[in-house]
């Protein structure tokens, strides 16, 4: 779901995860949408999660959790890694998204990488990660989550809060030579990189990448609240934070929520 980064908390001072914020897309829906009002509110959603994160916790409230009624599933960018540097008194999880930046040296102290190289080590390894790959386990992910809360009767709603393709991306066309102009500009620079490849190379890779994703399960936009229209490109406002959305921004979300759960 959402865990309020950026917010107020009670005490009023700005919170990583707040989840009583309460206009918060997460409470408004749960205040306002007439099927979730009776129901207890449990958010396990985590700040700058990764989707294997997020995936993990998803299963985990299943697991521990009786009687579900409704899921709600917000997927994040990719790649994005969470990892542990070091044992120390501080947290010294590292959140790897693009280019990060550490300034604290608990960071480095049992790693033995002296901080100049730090940063460059998490560049190198960033570019490491093909997002044909992060797309095949995100459509896994969500795939399995579907499959278990059919299984167990739990109304499930995907969420794309961060994921990078574009319009009509999963929209497989029968490719040829003379329309592969006709792929999304997503799919011919990051996924297929058709600069470097010729047509026929191009014509089997997509064919590749489309059976890929079936194999893990396919997309069903009908799954999703916003397939193709990420909460991130809807922000209109900040909240205390200043880079987290804000109350109006919050209030788009529900109503894109509350409208998708009014037509499934």
């Amino acid at each position: 779901m959402s865990s309020g980064a950026g917010w107020k908390n009670i005490e009023n001072s700005i919170n990583f995860n707040c989840f009583d914020a309460p206009n918060l897309w997460v409470n408004l829906c749960h205040r306002n949408i007439p099927e979730l009002q009776s129901l207890e509110l449990i958010n396990v959603s985590n700040r700058a999660s990764s989707n294997a994160d997020i995936f993990a916790a998803t299963m985990n409230a299943i697991a521990v959790n009786s009687d579900i009624k409704f899921l709600f599933c917000q997927w994040t960018a990719m790649p994005r890694y969470n990892f542990s540097v070091g044992f120390e008194l501080q947290d010294t999880t590292t959140r790897m998204q693009e280019t990060i930046k550490h300034n604290s040296r608990p960071y480095y102290r049992q790693s033995g990488i002296p901080p100049e190289k730090f940063n460059d080590l998490l560049d190198r390894l960033f570019v490491l990660h093909h997002l044909q790959g992060e797309i095949v386990k995100l459509i896994y992910y969500a795939h399995t989550v579907k499959q278990l809360c059919k299984k167990l009767g739990i109304k499930y709603v995907f969420i794309n809060g961060l994921c990078p393709w574009d319009d009509h991306f999963f929209d497989k066309i029968d490719l040829t030579p003379g329309n592969i102009e006709d792929l999304t500009p997503f799919t011919k620079q990051h996924i297929l990189n058709i600069d470097i490849r010729s047509d026929e190379e191009i014509i089997q890779l997509y064919e590749l990448q489309h059976q890929q994703y079936q194999q893990v399960g396919g997309i069903d936009p009908a799954d999703w609240v916003n397939l193709y229209n990420p909460f991130f490109k809807n922000k209109i406002d900040s909240n205390f934070d200043g880079i987290h959305p804000g109350t109006q921004t919050n209030k788009l979300f529900f109503n894109l929520v509350k409208e998708h759960m009014e037509i499934k």
